[in-house]
């Protein structure tokens, strides 16, 4: 008799779930070179769009390759402007949307802690307290060493 899998442990679950776990130690132990593939992909991604248009321009229009190259050049400028001009007139309200919801996120935060504090006896308070100094020493010797 074959063992049936859970209705949740399918073979696609579990190879989405390895990657996954794969990509998250692979950002957690090399985040820099991470940044550095994602930035590679992009620019290759960039330039092919990019070599894409040229050649449209040049069989197209008949533009020779340098003309073509200086429209890609100054689209591409007038995009990046563009988009920076969006960031810069969302960015203030995007920041007090954060504020807001850190300082909704710091409130329930503080009303768990101090209701925890509230309720645990006094060994589990000495408990707290030496979990808290032996992970701070730790971290300070982690520091120094």
């Amino acid at each position: 008799m074959k063992a049936a899998w859970p209705s949740w442990a399918t073979p696609i679950f579990i190879c989405k779930t390895v990657a996954i776990v794969a990509l998250m130690v692979y950002i957690i132990h090399a985040p820099i070179e991470f940044f550095h593939h994602i930035m590679e992909v992009l620019h290759i991604v960039y330039e092919s769009i990019a070599f894409v248009i040229e050649e449209f321009l040049h069989h197209v229009f008949h533009l020779n390759k340098f003309q073509s190259q200086l429209i890609v050049f100054y689209g591409s400028w007038m995009i990046g402007l563009f988009v920076i001009y969006r960031l810069w007139k969302n960015m203030p309200s995007f920041w007090q949307r954060q504020q807001d919801r850190f300082y909704v996120h710091y409130l329930r935060l503080k009303i768990f802690a101090t209701a925890f504090w509230g309720q645990a006896n006094w060994i589990d308070r000495i408990k707290l307290m030496l979990i808290q100094i032996g992970l701070m020493a730790g971290a300070f010797m982690f520091v120094l060493g």
